[in-house]
């Protein structure tokens, strides 16, 4: 049968002109992103194998979303809860000042780790604000 139901939805979707779904988006999408705060700043990602990289990472969220992202990043298997050290990274020692402290469960999990290190943080911990722009991380070695 010809003309059937996808047909019908295919042609009331194109009564409206590509200019019209295009303001929507801009009027609705675009407020939404930067209502929520999620602007992009710089910072170089190192990898387990040692390869730099410029990476745009998300204001307002912590820097594990950006690195769980990326294919050479840590897996943030908890997702952020602070308890499983997957996503630990180590800092740079120009840019571990502009961190906020470490706290508590963060130091237990990572004093733990074979890998630890002065400048080791969870990057579940590290909330990324404009001013970390350019801040370098290097990816930790698998526990």
């Amino acid at each position: 049968m010809r003309g059937g139901r996808q047909h019908r939805k295919l042609r009331a979707f194109s009564r409206f002109p590509v200019r019209h779904l295009r303001a929507v988006w801009q009027h609705s999408a675009a407020p939404v992103a930067r209502q929520q705060g999620k602007t992009m700043a710089g910072i170089v990602v190192v990898d387990r194998d040692g390869v730099e990289h410029e990476v745009e990472a998300k204001e307002g969220v912590s820097l594990m979303e950006t690195l769980r992202d990326l294919d050479y990043g840590s897996p943030a298997i908890c997702g952020g809860m602070c308890s499983c050290a997957t996503c630990h990274v180590y800092v740079d020692e120009a840019s571990l000042s502009r961190l906020a402290p470490i706290q508590g469960d963060e130091k237990e999990l990572l004093v733990e780790l074979s890998g630890y290190k002065p400048t080791s943080r969870l990057s579940c911990q590290v909330p990324f604000e404009a001013s970390l722009a350019g801040i370098r991380v290097t990816i930790a070695p698998d526990e």
